[in-house]
């Protein structure tokens, strides 16, 4: 089995990207012959790309986490793990993810949707009437690594703030900020089904989780997640009524907060990262797997379907 990394591109993650790269060729380097290919490097990545069998996308951010990498291999007819165009696009629209999952019944903060036009003629004051304070405003679909993310308690927080977050994208989402426990559910596919590994409590040094411990793994965690039976419960069939209505492949990680008893869900990622402190491996660990014998599971039941 030839198999391909790509990681890297010009985003604010691409050095995240490379660094779980690169961990992972060590920890897969025995399921068969591994080529690197980073996305700075078109020339050689196109010189070599013929010779893999597989390719695992581990590209943060456009053009991996928007779909457009996972085209160009159903275009080159390459197999790849994850999901396809369509889903990435989706997961990466936070809103619409979040229509896609209160279809089929589960909670999210209520939130409005801002563009730059709509701050030029004074449009946000009537949409911003539609929700509480105090609310999290982020890009709709670009970002990543908590960047231009901010906790706002009034219109005039938001609006010192929300700038900054334009510069990330040109649409902003506003969403009710809700006080409760962060979860990190992640999940994979193989033979068997969906498998959702122990939920990972996120405890944060203030209201969001910022970059330095998103990017250097300096978040506390408790893992399995210190919840009530009930909520573990919510959580596992609600990660995966999402992953079969998003049509997910092979591994995906969803974000959720539990509050006076309710789970909320917040947003979904279809490349998880594969970094030694990412939520991903740390669920992992704890389930007693690796991510080999997770990549040559899903490797093997991708393999059989082609």
């Amino acid at each position: 089995m030839k198999i391909g990394i790509f990681y890297g591109g010009n985003t604010i993650e691409s050095d995240f990207s490379k660094v779980a790269a690169f961990e992972l060729r060590k920890k897969i380097s025995s399921i068969g012959e591994i080529f690197m290919f980073d996305l700075s490097n078109l020339k050689e990545w196109f010189a070599n790309i013929n010779q893999i069998d597989i390719a695992i996308p581990l590209v943060y951010g456009c053009p991996g986490q928007e779909g457009i990498l996972q085209g160009l291999f159903d275009i080159l007819s390459i197999p790849y793990l994850g999901s396809d165009l369509f889903t990435c696009s989706k997961i990466k629209d936070k809103e619409t993810t979040k229509l896609y999952v209160k279809d089929i019944g589960i909670k999210t903060p209520n939130y409005v949707v801002l563009s730059q036009e709509d701050m030029i003629d004074e449009r946000y004051m009537l949409l911003l009437k539609k929700i509480k304070y105090p609310v999290v405003i982020k890009p709709k679909c670009k970002g990543g690594l908590s960047l231009g993310i901010y906790y706002c308690n009034n219109t005039s927080e938001l609006l010192s703030n929300i700038e900054s977050t334009f510069k990330y994208d040109d649409t902003v989402l506003v969403e009710e900020y809700i006080d409760g426990k962060e979860i990190v559910a992640c999940a994979y596919e193989d033979i068997n089904g969906i498998n959702v590994l122990p939920l990972i409590e996120i405890i944060k040094s203030g209201r969001i989780l910022n970059y330095e411990e998103k990017k250097y793994g300096k978040k506390e965690t408790i893992i399995p997640a210190n919840i009530s039976e009930d909520d573990r419960n919510c959580i596992d069939e609600t990660t995966k009524e999402i992953f079969k209505k998003l049509h997910i492949k092979d591994y995906c990680y969803f974000d959720f907060i539990i509050s006076n008893s309710n789970v909320y869900f917040i947003e979904a990622g279809c490349i998880p990262g594969l970094t030694s402190k990412s939520n991903f491996n740390l669920a992992l660990d704890c389930s007693g797997n690796n991510i080999k014998t997770i990549i040559k599971k899903i490797i093997d039941r991708r393999t059989q379907n082609l």
